[in-house]
């Protein structure tokens, strides 16, 4: 039929867009630094955040896949500090991560307040984290799986309270974020095998998801994570459409930059955008979102995505 035509020029489009590598003579470079700091603070634009005063201007979010697989934990988590995000949404993390970020100094001194979710014994990957330097409270694990037919991962949803640049805004005093670490479905079949059809097929699911999310817990200050899907997609579009919130990394990072890679068939690698940080512009503006390049190799398949924050 047309339709059955139409889709399938769609996947194959897709996975030749997710093949070529990018068609750009400036390699794509970003660090932390290369965050834009507020107008009022732009002259103290240092590699030293300055933040410690309780009077911070904005607020910074860090996403990352840490892969449950990887082992090379000591890259990972010096992506993690050379962010100095103010909040970290972790992803496939487990008991092992968990005792590994729990004994670095450096995390225990930066994120003070920390929320583990244990992975499944069926799902290994199901795990996630949320790391805060302010108090997390309202702690739920959303179980997205028993409500959605085809979902495989629970969702974190926390409130993170007493944020110092949100008591700077004009608005009604309440200086606190609702957030959501999600881990949406993948485009696999339940077997773990993929068609050349699983990612549009499985985009339903992912949407789905989202509905849940927004019906039971909603509205939502950020939600982070591992969406599971391309810039615009159906989870994507349907947060921004009934959620009322912004990809903070269709805004600012070239469509050529992957936050994924997977290898593929005959030395060739799938490069694809699945890690978001999702925003309400009602609250807050965002300044800047890139991801963390020099962490390619040697740490997890997904690459970190930064994203500052002030509020409106």
């Amino acid at each position: 039929t047309m339709m059955m035509a139409v889709n399938f020029v769609r996947d194959i489009s897709t996975l030749i867009s997710e093949l070529l590598p990018p068609l750009t003579l400036r390699p794509y470079r970003f660090s932390p630094t290369d965050l834009p700091y507020p107008q009022e603070n732009a002259e103290k634009s240092t590699t030293v955040r300055i933040n410690d005063d309780n009077n911070e201007k904005f607020f910074d979010v860090l996403t990352y896949n840490v892969n449950f697989e990887c082992r090379r934990d000591d890259k990972i988590i010096k992506a993690i500090t050379t962010s100095n995000a103010d909040a970290v949404f972790l992803q496939e993390t487990d008991d092992r991560w968990k005792e590994r970020l729990i004994k670095s100094d450096i995390i225990a001194n930066r994120y003070p307040h920390q929320y583990f979710s244990p992975p499944s014994i069926w799902r290994r990957a199901s795990g996630s984290a949320l790391l805060s330097r302010y108090p997390l409270r309202d702690v739920v694990v959303f179980d997205t799986p028993a409500r959605v037919n085809g979902s495989v991962f629970p969702t974190l949803v926390a409130t993170i309270s007493s944020v110092p640049f949100l008591s700077e805004g004009g608005g009604d005093g309440v200086s606190c974020l609702r957030v959501a670490n999600v881990h949406l479905r993948p485009p696999l079949e339940l077997n773990g095998r993929a068609h050349l059809s699983t990612e549009r097929t499985t985009g339903s699911v992912r949407g789905a998801e989202i509905d849940e999310l927004l019906r039971h817990l909603g509205p939502f200050d950020i939600v982070a994570g591992d969406f599971n899907e391309g810039d615009g997609r159906d989870a994507l579009s349907n947060l921004h459409r009934n959620g009322g919130l912004n990809d903070a990394l269709a805004e600012f990072v070239p469509r050529h930059q992957e936050t994924h890679r997977w290898p593929f068939h005959f030395g060739t690698t799938l490069r694809k955008r699945l890690d978001h940080i999702m925003y309400s512009s009602r609250e807050m503006e965002c300044l800047g979102c890139g991801v963390m390049t020099g962490y390619e190799s040697g740490a997890s398949d997904h690459l970190p995505v930064l994203a500052r924050f002030v509020s409106k």
